[in-house]
């Protein structure tokens, strides 16, 4: 099964793709990857993340699709997880369960397609989100276990935190890959969250001029590796 990964530095576009046109048409506009928003988590109930639909598709059977469409980016698949509810309590089990199951559904879509995503990225904004570092702790690296078994240690998972979290819960020292969180996207506003298990720094709003918004990606270039930008509607607004 093919990966694509990308080099950096270089911003992607963070958002909900749910077609491969829509996909296909983020990478003809310039975008060189795609950070794709593939399950949400509503409720505290098994398995922690529920996968996004479209059309009776899931986004990862859409992004594949769409490298057999001449267009080439790399790839990161986020999923949004929520800790358990005060009766179960097992952060560790939630997130393993979790991420067994958003491994389960990348595969799925790969036996199709052909392509996995460079990273599987949790964000723990769900449900019932944690409140301490060992809450959070144990929920990625459930979330780590989950990820290796439930595709036989092809996928790769990774984080995604805010400063605070980062500093306050000592992410840097994990050995989970990491993606953090940055507004305003600003030369003026450098992160202040540090680490060598920082992949890149995904900022948050973007701003069009002119047609593009190639001001907030020099400023997130220079940041870090793999970044991403997100716009206020999680769409494709302009090219980079």
């Amino acid at each position: 099964m093919a990966y694509i990964g990308g080099s950096g530095p270089q911003t992607g576009l963070y958002g909900t793709f749910t077609s491969t046109t829509a996909v296909v048409d983020a990478a003809k506009k310039g975008w060189p990857g795609i950070s794709s928003v593939s399950g949400t988590a509503p409720s505290s109930a098994s398995p922690y993340t529920s996968t996004l639909m479209y059309n009776g598709h899931t986004v990862p059977y859409y992004v594949g699709q769409a490298y057999h469409q001449g267009v080439s980016f790399w790839w990161n698949d986020y999923w949004t997880v929520s800790g358990p509810s005060s009766t179960e309590n097992d952060w560790t089990s939630a997130g393993k369960t979790a991420g067994e199951h958003a491994a389960g559904v990348i595969m799925t879509a790969s036996n199709s397609t052909g392509y996995l995503p460079q990273y599987v990225v949790i964000d723990l904004e769900g449900a019932i989100p944690p409140t301490n570092s060992s809450q959070f702790r144990t929920l990625v690296q459930g979330w780590v276990s989950g990820i290796i078994t439930g595709s036989s240690g092809e996928l790769t998972a990774a984080l995604y935190a805010n400063q605070y979290q980062w500093k306050s819960y000592d992410l840097n020292t994990l050995n989970v890959p990491g993606f953090v969180a940055i507004s305003p996207i600003s030369s003026s506003n450098p992160p202040s969250a540090t680490g060598s298990n920082i992949s890149g720094f995904n900022g948050y709003y973007g701003t069009c001029v002119n047609g593009n918004c190639n001001g907030d990606v020099t400023v997130l270039n220079s940041f870090g590796e793999t970044n991403s930008i997100q716009f206020s509607d999680s769409g494709d607004d302009c090219g980079p």
